[in-house]
């Protein structure tokens, strides 16, 4: 009988674990994608008009391009033994 009862307590303390644990991944995750959708208005859009301006593109592409060489320069093994040399 004590067995059943600490069986039935572990399992219900897993599964509020699992719960507590997957709202609190939900609700960072939504305000993470809060805070990236407002620093990218921000950074590149003019709120006045609610469209991206020539310069403001100009800088979402140049952005684009150096994330995309970080990733390839992080995937490259050739390049990283080259920077412990």
């Amino acid at each position: 009988m004590e067995f059943l009862l600490f069986t039935l307590l572990l399992v219900l303390a897993l599964y509020l674990a699992f719960r507590v644990h997957s709202n609190s991944k939900k609700i960072d995750l939504h305000l993470i994608e809060k805070e990236v959708e407002e620093d990218f208005k921000a950074e590149f859009i003019d709120t006045s008009v609610g469209r991206i301006p020539g310069d403001g593109m100009l800088a979402l592409v140049e952005w684009c391009e150096d994330d995309m060489r970080e990733r390839k320069l992080s995937k490259s093994k050739q390049i990283e033994s080259f920077d412990v040399l």
